[in-house]
């Protein structure tokens, strides 16, 4: 019968693929063993088998116990198997091992448990066919199989029915806790949240014990049952596991024994089998039928193989098979490795000072092996990136290698329970049912490439989501009409942008990217009004960018041999760019040796860039204040070197004003400091008191470096590096300059703009690859409103996700392509490309960047025949899963003269 896969479609491809875990890479320079230093504690990483063997089995006993994030300890209290230590855990681990042996895991009775649960699902597919087909949705059906094999063995239960919702419950919960537990809450010290945090405190501690009472309701009113009489337990054959451990409780009782064995643990040890053996063995299904959809021929091995086995499907699929499916065996293999659930093997304390692979290791240090890097090396695994289960074939070895479960004595205590899950519902589905993709094959990329647990293609969120960052809801956009509705249609209600406590710290409320309220407004009517009377977009534009193309060109052709120039692009972009803007803002040009001083003013806005670190964003300013005033100082300091640094052209010119030796040209200012001072000078006049300063100014000025030099010039950059990977774009471009100019006897104008239908649509499908802003930046909602239907609440933060707008297949067909057509094909395509952010903050120096972009291509275009430099150059982005996107800026081009 066929079963047709419904997966979501693949948002995000190639990031993914460009490393399968981060940790793979830091080993080609760092080598197998590595330490990172987190804080004041140094992690130590272990990416080879034979090392992670070593330390990990042969000297186990030496790393039993877990680094456990402080919140941890004070919501589990040290019960359960998961995040305790000492002799509780491995009591608790010795009693559960034991009880699955007892309980037949891996054997019949747990064959049977899977079976039951595999005939109920199906009947439920084969019900809901339609000219004998079914769509299915793997992620749900592969929770609920999981859940109930699972439920089973611990309480006895599975979820049938109206049943199903309490399931749904348990799932749910389960999601929420894995939500509400943030970064912050995993490294903050507990003293620190009992002091500052009390509310998050009891809201992370409320969640634990809602979730573990929920999952736990059956064993507590089966003890409850034991203690009134109601219920006899059955020691000599219990038939899962809390009777095992009521059986447990009695016999302590009777002899007299007062332990570790209280229904408090019990509820501890029943949430962690929870957590940790439902998601990971239903995300390890969901990847698998991901790859084998994607490879036919592997479902079609797998059932030859199973129908020799099982008499053309005559029964079903056994535990008792086990030994025989080499390829099915394979197959399963290769599915745990490329799934890889469980990235690293988590931390492990190191007690006394030793060696591993020659390297000291202090006592105090944790430790871990790297099980996402050991599952893609290339030197084990060759083609590691390829799905082909039969390596595993041609060298059985491999598959000691191979480690889905952890290692050491942490190792999954559900393990044997996993496989058989793993091994029944593959191949008994494989069996059974003809399963191919429902549209689109889904994508077998890691959702979540750079984390500890990876994620495969599970489930559609839609055009509007929320993630949560710590208690404040961020909701994303990712439609252009919805888009519009927000933030064009409903701009003035979201003017406000989210600031990061530091920005409002360093920037005072001043500026245009980090103000908001009457201070931003009053300085973004000022900039755009300016701008405009300067004749941006107009004739006093083009002839600042003709003149800074023209001494540029000169400088090309001035270095040419043999009529050729090796040009490194990103540096040429970045002088050229930065001319301009600074030409406009103070009305004068980095020439001969002023060059130095741009170089120091791009070196400034870099460094600042690097200082200012992900922490820094994130951390309350009180707390920058108390416990990192050295950084604090430090962040003042950088911020206030590249202001200072950056406007002393403006500084310069407002003490000649003040002392008489420059007048204000009022009428007709020539750049934008002349008429923010002639402001200044007519608000003094008039005896107003405003905003208008020269603190202000600096920032101002800033914030026009900032967002008008470097984005720009790497637009240009990542266009240039598309030109050069599509040459019959480049001749195209220039039939059509040719046309224009006379056959080049002008430079092409801004007044040409209409008629260059082509460039256009280059330079539009540039900006839409570009995409160099990929988020519209988070703008605060100040009161309860819906968004799509979906409620929205006060205090939330909103968010256009451009770049997903920009690869949308919905919009923009085969959107990985570069095909300037699209956009002669169909106009109205470039109303839906957003390069310059959407609604009341979008850039205010649009006009000026779209001048540049169009004359700098067009212009260098129609001048010389531009090719790479060596082998063609990356188009790929480098920073992928950034709040913006970065070209390849090494590459260098080859300018020959036309």
């Amino acid at each position: 019968m066929p079963l047709t896969i419904r997966a979501a479609e693949d948002k995000d491809s190639k990031a993914a693929k460009c490393q399968k875990s981060i940790f793979f890479g830091i080993t080609c320079t760092y080598g197998d063993v590595f330490t990172i230093w987190l804080g004041p504690i140094p992690h130590v990483s272990i990416c080879d088998y034979e090392t992670s063997q070593e330390v990990f089995v042969k000297n186990g006993n030496k790393y039993k116990d877990r680094f456990m994030p402080p919140i941890f300890t004070a919501v589990n209290d040290n019960l359960g198997l998961f995040a305790a230590n000492g002799d509780q855990r491995a009591e608790m681990r010795r009693f559960t091992l034991l009880t699955f042996r007892n309980l037949g895991v891996g054997r019949e009775l747990i064959e049977q448990r899977i079976l039951d649960e595999l005939e109920e699902r199906c009947a439920e597919i084969d019900a809901d066919a339609t000219d004998g087909r079914t769509v299915v949705h793997v992620s749900e059906l592969m929770d609920l199989a999981v859940g109930n094999v699972l439920n089973s063995i611990l309480v006895g239960k599975r979820f049938v029915g109206e049943q199903k919702d309490e399931f749904w419950k348990i799932k749910r919960l389960m999601d929420t806790s894995a939500e509400v537990f943030t970064m912050f809450d995993m490294t903050a010290p507990l003293w620190f949240l009992r002091r500052f945090f009390p509310g998050r405190l009891k809201v992370l501690t409320d969640v634990q014990g809602e979730v573990l009472n929920y999952i736990s309701r059956e064993a507590l009113e089966r003890y409850q049952k034991v203690q009134n009489g109601e219920y006899t337990i059955n020691s000599e054959d219990p038939q899962d596991f809390v009777e095992a451990y009521l059986a447990k409780i009695e016999e302590d009782k009777e002899k007299g024994v007062t332990n570790m064995y209280t229904m408090e643990c019990l509820k501890h040890v029943i949430g962690d089998l929870w957590f940790a053996g439902q998601d990971t063995t239903a995300t390890t299904l969901v990847s698998g039928f991901n790859q084998l959809v994607n490879h036919p021929e592997v479902i079609q091995k797998c059932r030859e193989e199973l129908l020799t086995l099982t008499g053309n499907g005559s029964r079903p699929l056994s535990l008792k098979d086990r030994a025989e499916p080499l390829y099915l065996n394979a197959t399963i293999a290769e599915i745990q490795r490329h799934a890889s659930v469980l990235n690293v093997n988590f931390w492990m304390v190191n007690h006394e000072a030793t060696t591993v692979k020659g390297h000291p290791l202090d006592s105090g240090a944790v430790i871990t092996a790297q099980l996402g890097a050991l599952h893609v090396n290339n030197d084990i695994f060759k083609n590691a990136e390829g799905f082909y289960p039969e390596r595993f074939i041609e060298n059985p070895k491999l598959l000691n290698q191979l480690i889905p479960f952890g290692i050491g004595k942490r190792s999954c205590v559900g393990e044997n329970i996993a496989r058989s899950e793993i091994y029944m519902i593959i191949g008994n589905l494989l069996l059974r049912y003809d399963i191919k993709p429902h549209g689109a094959l889904p994508s077998t990329d890691d959702q979540l490439p750079y984390t500890m647990g990876k994620m495969p293609d599970k489930t559609t969120y839609g055009d509007v989501f929320t993630i949560w960052l710590g208690p404040i809801p961020h909701v994303s956009i990712c439609d252009y009409e919805t888009s519009h509705e927000v933030f064009v249609k409903n701009g003035n209600r979201y003017k406000d942008r989210f600031l990061p406590p530091i920005f409002t710290h360093v920037n005072g409320n001043l500026g245009l990217i980090s103000a908001n309220g009457e201070s931003w407004a009053e300085m973004r009517r000022f900039t755009l009004g300016a701008f405009r009377t300067m004749g941006v977009g107009r004739e006093l534009m083009e002839q600042k960018i003709l003149d800074e193309l023209e001494e540029r060109c000169a400088e090309i052709d001035a270095e040419a041999t043999d009529g050729k120039t090796v040009v490194h692009v990103s540096g040429l972009m970045d002088l050229a760019v930065g001319n301009v803007l600074n030409s406009v803002l103070v009305g004068k040009r980095f020439v001969g040796e002023q060059k130095e001083e741009f170089r120091k003013i791009k070196q400034l806005m870099d460094s600042s860039n690097e200082v200012f670190t992900t922490f820094d964003m994130m951390a309350p300013l009180w707390f920058l204040r108390m416990f990192f005033p050295g950084r604090l100082k430090l962040m003042n300091e950088v911020q206030d070197e590249i202001l200072n640094y950056i406007s002393r052209e403006a500084l310069e010119r407002y003490q000649k004003v003040q002392s008489g030796e420059h007048v204000l040209s009022v009428e007709d200012p020539q750049d934008f400091v002349e008429a923010y001072l002639a402001k200044i000078g007519d608000d003094k006049e008039k005896g107003v008191t405003n905003m208008y300063t020269m603190e202000c100014l600096k920032h101002v000025i800033g914030d026009l470096w900032f967002a008008g030099q470097d984005t720009t010039a790497t637009t240009l950059v990542s266009g240039f590096n598309q030109l050069v990977n599509h040459p019959e774009v480049i001749e195209k471009c220039r039939e059509e300059l040719m046309r224009l100019t006379d056959n080049g006897s002008r430079p092409l104008s801004l007044k040409d703009r209409a008629e260059s239908h082509y460039l256009n649509a280059t330079i539009a499908e540039i900006q839409r690859h570009a995409s160099i802003l990929n988020v519209n930046f988070y703008i605060v909602n100040y009161e309860p409103t819906t968004i799509k239907g979906y409620p929205v609440d006060s205090g939330a933060v909103i968010t256009a996700q451009l770049g997903a707008l920009h690869v949308n297949n919905d919009i923009f067909k085969n959107a990985e392509k570069f095909y300037p057509e699209r956009f002669i094909e169909n106009p109205k395509l470039l109303n839906q490309v957003i390069p310059f952010g959407i609604g009341k903050r979008s850039c205010v120096g649009e006009h000026i960047a779209r001048s540049e972009i169009y004359m700098i291509i067009g212009y260098l275009l129609l001048r010389y025949d531009i090719k790479p430099h060596g082998a063609l150059p990356s188009i790929e982005d480098q920073l992928s899963y950034s709040a913006g996107k970065q070209p390849d800026k090494t590459v260098k081009l080859e300018f020959v003269k036309l």
